[in-house]
């Protein structure tokens, strides 16, 4: 987001609807480079904190999220990517009716 200097609540709102359907498909969304007008909407709105996932998915710069990023990968893990996952390291099987491992975008 370094480069979107200036956002209004129209784009806060768009930002959180695309949020929300990227979730719904399983890809965990990351932010860096918010510069403070942008959060400043954004945390007025709470929509910061929902997007984010309460900050921890908040990163100063792009290089940290991807570190970030990979270590969800690496553990199948969206939620807490510190934690190892709780299943095996090889990839799930995707089955009718079980959810798609989450992607990653930064």
């Amino acid at each position: 987001m370094r480069r979107v200097p200036a956002m209004d609540v129209t784009g806060a709102a768009a930002l959180r609807a695309l949020v929300g359907r990227l979730t719904r498909r399983g890809i965990v969304v990351m932010m860096s480079g918010v510069q403070d007008q942008p959060r400043s909407v954004l945390e007025r709105t709470g929509i910061l904190d929902e997007v984010t996932r309460q900050g921890d998915h908040l990163f100063d710069d792009t290089s940290q999220a991807i570190a970030h990023a990979r270590q969800h990968l690496a553990n199948h893990d969206h939620t807490h990517p510190t934690r190892p996952a709780e299943h095996s390291a090889a990839p799930p099987a995707v089955e009718a009716g079980k959810p798609v491992p989450p992607k990653a975008v930064t």
